[in-house]
């Protein structure tokens, strides 16, 4: 039998010459033969694009290429007028002139592809009456019987197909279709093509669907608005800075003086960038060391760097504090859990009511690197958050692994798409998935370099990404204005709070402390697309199905 393409007559096919055709093809033809029904093309010529249709085309390995057009019914030819007739009717085309257009820009298509320029298959073309009898003579001098099938020959398709074939061979000789050539043929006329959006279109749309203020927020803030102290728990996701932006913002514009303040140097700048402009003068966003470096230095004292990092701060702003008085109608403070536990006193003595000032905490419940969060729930009546408004849910999923968390988190965003996983053995195969990975990204998906971070958990001087900075045409870098060549680089700490529409998270290994801590806060890093590129020992860690 035959290889059908389709292997099926379609339902929609009206043609009664095709219904009759296509079975006979396909059971009485040898399994050489592949046959493609309703070929359509479209092909340029000097008068603009054409578009172009054969009913079948018959491929034969040793014998070549036959294109027959397929027509049912009384079928008459008027030599004098050179008019064809169907059912008494006039044929808007003369259907070997259909057969032969078609079988010449089949031929020109083909010689234009580098492998089929040496390669001469032969190639016919051939008409199917397929309710007449057709006499011995043929229909015209263009139409002998060899290359006419009529209702007679349906009785013996096969021995037809090949008398055609022998008609346009003669003694001559063509060059066989190699199985190359079978499979370029077989892509041509009858191809799967899987086709999708580009990854920078589906980032664009799930943007619209990742909620900036969940239904679940804005009753928070409605419930904040009694409170005048609130400590707001929740996990990676759950849109923690995003409400204290917006608590800090809304508190500013009722001519508050308020704080926003933080751990993360990063952070800080990222809120300051954001948010600064809506409230300049009443709202103040500033790290926790800096904020209290400059109150320091404001009471007269002298401080050195090395201070402000050691466990003299808390009372060096304490007495700032008693120098300065009150500085503050509000705090907001994010990031919480990353705040020392000795921290919390002189904070509170920045307020102009210390013990029952407006104070509002949101930290992550899963962290607790410091040893801080009793002292945050004995600050404040505690207020939990659930829907993670952030990561798709395929990047949640990952996240979900790596928690620890009372409150369970759900995933309110689009399902998005799975984490890419890659392990290395050594630092230079780690590098070239690096490489190959962005390039992708940003040549084929088309997404802007500015959407792309690239986190790892160590600093510059010792990660294996200084020795190698340049990946194909792009360069890390540690700033955050970044030009076009440029990617940030940065490590996992340091973009704690931050967030990214596509993520790496590399150089990860087994050496690591605290690794489900590192995997969490890293992975969450990413809204829409992540990347994990670790070491072969911690791939489990990351089993995808």
């Amino acid at each position: 039998m035959a290889r059908m393409y389709p292997p099926e007559l379609p339902a929609g096919v009206e043609s009664r010459a095709e219904i009759d055709l296509f079975p006979r093809l396909a059971s009485d033809l040898p399994d050489a033969y592949q046959v493609y029904h309703s070929v359509a093309w479209q092909s340029r010529g000097r008068y603009g694009a054409r578009d172009g249709e054969a009913d079948f085309v018959i491929v034969h390995p040793d014998k070549g290429i036959l294109v027959i057009e397929a027509k049912a019914g009384t079928i008459r030819y008027d030599g004098q007028n050179r008019e064809w007739y169907q059912n008494g009717r006039l044929m808007e085309k003369d259907p070997f002139e259909q057969a032969k257009r078609s079988i010449y820009h089949l031929q020109r298509t083909l010689q234009e592809e580098p492998y089929w320029r040496q390669r001469m298959p032969l190639y016919g073309h051939a008409v199917a009456f397929t309710d007449i009898v057709v006499p011995p003579q043929g229909m015209a001098l263009f139409a002998p019987k060899a290359i006419i099938c009529d209702q007679r020959d349906l009785q013996d398709i096969a021995a037809w197909v090949a008398g055609a074939f022998q008609h346009y061979q003669g003694e001559s000789r063509s060059n066989i279709i190699e199985k190359t050539g079978l499979e370029y043929l077989n892509h041509m006329f009858a191809p799967i093509v899987e086709t999708r959006s580009l990854m920078q279109l589906e980032i664009e749309r799930e943007e619209e669907q990742l909620v900036r203020l969940t239904e679940e927020q804005y009753r928070f803030l409605n419930f904040t608005r009694g409170q005048r102290r609130a400590a707001i728990a929740g996990c990676a996701g759950s849109g923690k800075t995003m409400l204290a932006a917006e608590k800090a913002k809304r508190l500013a514009l009722q001519g508050w003086r308020v704080l926003l303040t933080c751990f993360n140097v990063n952070l800080a700048n990222f809120l300051r960038y954001e948010h600064l402009a809506d409230v300049e003068g009443t709202l103040e966003i500033a790290h926790f060391h800096e904020v209290a470096g400059r109150l320091i230095r404001q009471s007269g004292q002298r401080v050195t760097p090395e201070q402000l990092l050691s466990e003299q701060l808390p009372d060096l702003l304490a007495q700032a504090c008693d120098t300065l008085g009150p500085q503050f109608d509000a705090i907001v403070v994010d990031e919480a859990q990353d705040f020392q536990e000795s921290w919390w006193l002189p904070l509170q003595l920045l307020l102009s009511e210390p013990d029952e000032g407006t104070l509002y905490i949101f930290y992550d419940d899963n962290q607790n690197l410091y040893g801080g969060l009793q002292q945050i729930k004995n600050i404040a009546s505690t207020y939990a958050l659930t829907e993670n408004c952030r990561n798709t849910q395929k990047i949640h999923e990952t996240v979900a692994g790596f928690c620890r968390s009372e409150n369970s988190l759900t995933a309110r965003g689009p399902a998005g798409r799975p984490v890419e996983v890659l392990s290395y053995a050594d630092d230079s195969e780690l590098v070239r998935h690096l490489r190959r990975t962005v390039h992708q990204l940003v040549q084929v998906e088309n997404i802007p370099p500015e959407d792309i971070v690239v986190l790892t958990p160590y600093q510059p001087h010792n990660s294996a990404l200084s020795k190698a900075p340049r990946l194909g045409n792009f360069v890390l870098t540690t700033n955050w204005d970044i030009d076009d060549n440029e990617l940030y680089y940065g490590t996992i700490h340091s973009f704690k709070g931050l967030e990214s529409p596509v993520g790496f998270l590399v150089e990860l290994n087994e050496r690591l402390p605290n690794l489900d801590t590192l995997f969490y806060v890293g992975c969450s890093r990413a809204r829409n697309h992540l990347v994990v590129i670790c070491h072969d020992l911690v791939r489990d860690y990351f089993a995808t199905e």
